[in-house]
């Protein structure tokens, strides 16, 4: 397929609200350099579109009884279809979602109530970056122009399209995935060459890619912080490895919370940080950690089961905190600990992890960050009296 004129930029994400409630969509941004007008298409009659529809219904209802796998595939091509419809240009978002959202659920596609958000920008072509909800868990882009089925590819794990930036021939995607577990944002920067559109970050596959393991946005957020593609920040919270976290955390106990501003080099995205990449993985992650007395009180223990009695006097008001937390036996490696109240309570409550009484049995007491960037300091831990 040759390269086509950029234009109209639609996207559509279709989400299931019946596990979790997504955020609105943002505001869509475009090139500043696109002035280009769209001449509207004349609108074809029923009887003219109706065939296409039947033949989209008809390919939904088929995929409906295909094995997963092959189903994922087969709605694809089915929105692929929808979506080349030539009459298209008279709708608007909401209405061609709903259309097609009413195809699948006719199809029995969608059994529950799902949500919508729809983001629409016009020049003279069409783009649309899809996310199909509970359907399957992958986010698609489609281009080319009407009248025909468009070209697709996949371009993210996820179910939810949060925002897309288009730059020059780049567009910069944040989705994300919605679950009973959570909300995890993601972001993927695209490039369109040789007639096509192809995920330039990150690279698969995502583990090769420098840095990804600091890609920690659970529960959090992802954004652009620059008017170009040049800036991403990201928050999220950090789930401990139980070898190298003295407490236990689930999803509704208090974790730690970490701040990154990514930004561009080249075609990769690094964390503004001091410490390089080959440093120890917990030591990066506590530059980027948002203050918090549960934060400092995981990190003071982490440091002092690995022996590291210096670095967990950094955290402290005094050396008395050590030997009170070791008169406790909380620095047993073996030991494990969960906490009972929240991440930013002052005194923070915990106790042993296998105790068969649910009540707290240690409390920590912190001293407030003296500025801005600063970590609380833990002035004193003892027995829940």
């Amino acid at each position: 397929m040759g390269k086509f004129t950029f234009g109209t930029l639609i996207l559509i994400s279709l989400a299931v609200s019946c596990v979790a409630v997504a955020p609105e969509p943002k505001s869509e941004q475009t090139s500043p350099n696109n002035t280009s007008t769209v001449t509207p298409l004349a609108t074809p009659s029923p009887r003219e579109t109706a065939p296409l529809l039947d033949r989209i219904q008809a390919m939904l209802d088929e995929a409906a009884h295909l094995d997963y796998t092959l189903q994922e595939d087969a709605i694809a091509e089915a929105v692929a279809l929808y979506l080349s419809r030539p009459d298209r240009a008279e709708f608007s978002d909401a209405e061609l979602a709903r259309e097609l959202q009413d195809l699948m659920e006719r199809a029995g596609l969608w059994g529950t109530p799902p949500g919508m958000s729809m983001i629409g920008v016009e020049t003279v072509s069409q783009v649309y970056v899809v996310g199909f909800g509970h359907i399957y868990f992958r986010i698609e882009i489609y281009w080319g122009p009407p009248g025909q089925p468009l070209e697709h590819a996949t371009i993210a794990e996820g179910n939810w399209v949060e925002e897309v930036r288009w730059v020059g021939e780049e567009l910069g995607v944040i989705s994300s995935s919605v679950g009973a577990s959570g909300y995890t944002p993601d972001f993927s920067l695209l490039r369109y060459e040789g007639g096509e559109w192809r995920r330039v970050w990150p690279a698969a596959p995502e583990d090769s890619t420098p840095w990804r393991d600091f890609w920690i946005t659970a529960d959090g957020e992802a954004s652009f912080a620059a008017e170009d593609l040049s800036l991403v920040r990201t928050r999220g919270s950090f789930w401990g490895e139980p070898a190298e976290m003295a407490f236990f955390e689930c999803g509704a106990c208090p974790h730690r919370f970490v701040e990154i501003i990514w930004e561009r080099q080249g075609d990769l995205y690094v964390p503004q940080v001091t410490l390089p990449e080959s440093a120890p993985f917990y030591d990066r992650l506590w530059e980027v950690a948002l203050p918090s007395p549960y934060a400092t009180l995981t990190e003071f223990l982490r440091r002092l089961r690995k022996g590291d009695e210096a670095g967990a006097l950094q955290l402290a008001a005094n050396a008395t905190v050590i030997d009170q937390a070791r008169a406790l036996s909380l620095d047993h490696p073996a030991s494990a600990f969960i906490a009972h109240t929240p991440s930013e309570s002052n005194p923070l409550l915990f106790s042993d992890y296998e105790s068969t009484d649910f009540s707290p049995q240690y409390e920590a007491h912190f001293q407030a960050p003296a500025g801005s960037g600063g970590h609380w300091l833990l002035i004193e831990i003892r027995k829940v009296v």
